[in-house]
Parts: structure tokens; sequence; C-alpha cells
């Protein structure tokens, strides 16, 4: 996996500001084996690799708001972002009078997902970008990407003795937060609730201070719980948990040793085959019993509720022991997908007297959690024989309820298994 953005030759230019003169520049965006810059010149009608800007504008906008590109992560939808993400994490917001590739950047935390999208056709711009892909490279592989791009401009401008330049001090005082263990980690605090550097540090002394309460590696799955909600509203939930009285579980079971593919949803489809495996459940269903089994609750808990609650829901380690679940969801197939979950998360992250977290952000151990519990309750293969070819909603729906998990689960594991259009995840949704 790599990330790389090069230089192919510097050009002349006729632009006043010293910077972006010093470095225009034919400069090309790779993406594994992607092109993120290829691009139609719509009046030389050639298709490049390699477009036509100035190298300062980009090194600028990628030291300016590094902390969140490297951890903010994102919702589902696009459209439910506010616009300090879009500014944030979306290169048109880089403009200075140039066409940038209709992209979005963001992070699960171990890796960045690069997502473009072909541009649409403009009597008024002279090219346009056709790259349209998902990728997802190594958050490492990032960070020596971006380092050698800006290094390459912070160079050029010192070469050409373009004069004093606000990127040279930003990528310094950026290069001091990194190698600094408490500044780096309220950086990251701040980034992960969706917050500029220095925005809000009321909120995040609270939430460091919290990490005491949770654990450090809950503390950043609760920070990035709050994308989507106002953030102290979000902190005003997670601080009330240890107070709610929850329902006494334990995990009852473990992995097998052996290493998992380092993707979050191989990961976690892979540890929820073991378990499957382990316990001899073939492909059948997980009757509520035998999900409680599992985390030692009774069937009972699974059950609807009267109304849902604000917030994520978690597992508290308790000193015995034991495990205080507080879940969130209020339909049956919710609490179930969410009591897997926790369990998911307590077989694959570290540190085992830290809170286990479920919410709705798109991290690393969100996204193998879901998977995890995706396959538990509802596996791919059960789905692919029973359905055998028919997708249909009312095929879906029986299925769902055969396997006592939500229609909606049944059609993303057939998108994400490549065997339904992701157009069609949510159509049955009830």
């Amino acid at each position: 996996m790599t990330f790389r953005i090069s230089v192919d030759r510097w050009l002349d230019s006729t632009e006043t500001s010293p910077e972006i003169k010093a470095t225009s520049a034919l400069l090309a965006i790779r993406v594994n084996d992607q092109v993120l810059t290829r691009a139609e010149d719509l009046f030389g009608q050639t298709v490049n690799d390699a477009v036509r800007v100035s190298a300062y504008p980009l090194a600028h906008w990628l030291v300016s708001n590094w902390w969140r590109l490297r951890w903010e992560s994102t919702a589902d939808s696009m459209n439910l972002m506010p616009p300090d993400w879009r500014m944030t994490h979306e290169l048109p917001a880089i403009g200075h009078g140039y066409v940038w590739p209709p992209a979005e950047l963001y992070s699960d935390g171990k890796s960045i997902t690069v997502r473009a999208h072909t541009a649409s056709r403009r009597v008024h711009e002279p090219l346009r970008y056709i790259a349209r892909f998902t990728e997802e490279c190594s958050a490492r592989d990032f960070e020596a990407g971006v380092d050698q791009f800006v290094d390459l401009v912070a160079t050029r401008l010192s070469d050409v003795n373009s004069g004093a330049n606000d990127l040279a001090d930003r990528l310094a005082e950026l290069r001091s937060e990194r190698g600094d263990v408490a500044q780096a980690r309220q950086r990251r605090v701040e980034a992960r609730l969706g917050l500029d550097p220095d925005e809000d540090q009321a909120l995040v002394r609270k939430f460091v201070s919290f990490s005491q309460t949770s654990g450090e590696s809950a503390l950043e799955e609760l920070a990035a719980g709050a994308l989507g909600t106002q953030q102290e509203d979000h902190y005003a939930d997670v601080a009330t948990l240890p107070q709610l009285s929850g329902v006494e579980g334990s995990f009852e079971v473990t992995l097998p040793a052996t290493a998992f593919p380092s993707t979050p949803w191989d990961c976690g489809r892979d540890a929820a085959r073991a378990i499957r495996a382990q316990l001899g459940l073939n492909d059948g269903p997980v009757s509520n019993t035998k999900l409680g089994d599992l985390v030692g609750l009774v069937a009972s808990v699974f059950e609807a509720t009267a109304s849902p609650r604000r917030g994520p829901a978690v597992a508290i380690p308790k000193p015995d022991g034991h495990v205080k679940f507080v879940l969130q969801k209020s339909v049956s197939t919710s609490r179930r997908f969410e009591a897997a979950r926790l369990l998911g998360d307590h077989l694959l992250a570290d540190q085992p007297s830290d809170w286990r977290v479920a919410t709705d952000a798109k991290t690393w151990r969100q996204r193998a959690q879901r998977a995890f519990a995706a396959e538990l309750l509802a596996p791919i293969e059960s789905i692919r024989q029973t359905l055998d070819g028919d997708f249909e909603a009312d095929r879906i729906e029986q299925l769902a309820r055969e396997l006592d998990v939500s229609p909606f689960l049944v059609q993303s594991q057939l998108a994400n298994n490549g065997l339904l259009d992701p157009g069609r995840v949510g159509a049955t949704t009830v």
C-alpha cells in the first residue's frame, strides 16, 4: 500500500505570489495502483496523470490539516458531514484558483481512505478529473508520503530563495507536536472529536481526564463517536455511563492463538468464523440463548425495550471479572447486533482492563467489530446458499427473520461481499 505525491517537473509561472510561482509544477497523486490526478485535458484533448498546479497550496493544506486527516473518521454519508469537515478532508477546498480532484481523505486510525469521484464536464474549466475509486493505504505510508512531499516543497522554496513563508512555520510546529508525546495525544483526541488544534481545550481536557475511567484505548473510540453530534452533548452522554445500571454479564469465549488479517473487515469476519467453528455453530442461526451464553447474559436482555438511549454502547470491566453491559438500541435485532459487536471488540482489542465501546464511528475497531457481529449472526455462506441468487426484498426479509437479524444486515453482507448493488442496501429495512 502506497501514498505518493510526486512532482514530475517544476514549471515557469507568471504568478505574483512568490510561494505559488516557485512551486508551479506538473504534479501527480498516486494511491496504490490508482492515479488520483488522472485528468482529461478538454482543450488539448489528451489524458494525463499529472496536472499543472502549484505544489505550495497542497503542501500547506496537508500540514495545516495533518492531525484531522490522520485521525478523523467519517460518517456513512458525506451529506451528513458538516462544512468544517469538508474543508478539512475534501481536496477541492485547497482552492487558490486551481481545479483539484473531487476526492476526500479520512482515517480509521490505522489506514487512510482516499475516495475519488469523476468530475462532471464544465465548459469553463480546462480539465476534468476522471479517476473514480476508493483505496486505502496504511497510515504509516500516508505519513511517509506526505512528509516526503512537504519536505520537497520546503526545499524548493529554500532553493529559489522565495522568502519567508507560512509553510515553514506550520511545518516546524507540526514536527514539534508529533515529537511530543503529551502534545500528540491532545492533538489526536482533538482530531477524533472533529476539532481543530486548540479549538476547545476545555472539552479536550474533559475527555483526556475521562481516560482514567475508560482506559486510554477506549477514550479514543469514545471521542471518535462524537462525529456528527454536538461534542459537549456527546461528552455528557459519555460521562453518565458509569452511573447507568446496565446488566451484568461476562465474556465467555476466547479466540484461538492465530494471526488475523490486518484489514478490519477481514479480521472481524475471520474472528467470527473462528468462534462459530469453536462452538460448532456451522452456518445456522445464533439464538438469543446462545448469544447470551457468549456474553454471560440471559436471553431476555435482547428483547425490545421501550426507547433507545443516546450515546455509545459499552461493556465496562468490573474488578470481579464480570462486565457491565450498557446497551443503547431498543429493537431486539439491534440489541443482538450491539452485544455481538461488544463481544468482537473484546476479542480483538488490546488492553483487557479498558472499556469495550460500540459507536457509529468508522474507526478500525468499529469497522472490525461490525464485521465480526455481521458474520457471527448472519454468515455470508449461509446467506449465499439460502438465497441462491434471489435477492428480492421478500426473500431477504424472510431470511432475516430466520436469522433474527435486520434485513439491513443481510443486505449489507451481500453488498460487502460483492453480491448486491450497494445502492440497494436499506431498501427493505424496517
